[in-house]
């Protein structure tokens, strides 16, 4: 799944929370790329994705 589906996945539920997606992470190659799912100011999951290749 990648973060677009993510992202789209997420906005199907209709719901009051506020979600608030965090992605940190650097570009260079093997570098882990750290999501955070945040609602209403609470953690609610993390995930850390591959690293990126050229």
């Amino acid at each position: 799944m990648t973060v677009g589906e993510l992202i789209e996945e997420l906005s199907k539920h209709d719901d009051d929370s506020q979600l608030e997606i965090v992605l940190e992470g650097v570009s260079a190659v093997g570098d882990l790329i750290t999501m955070s799912i945040v609602a209403d100011g609470f953690l609610v999951e993390e995930f850390e994705l591959g690293g990126v290749e050229s």
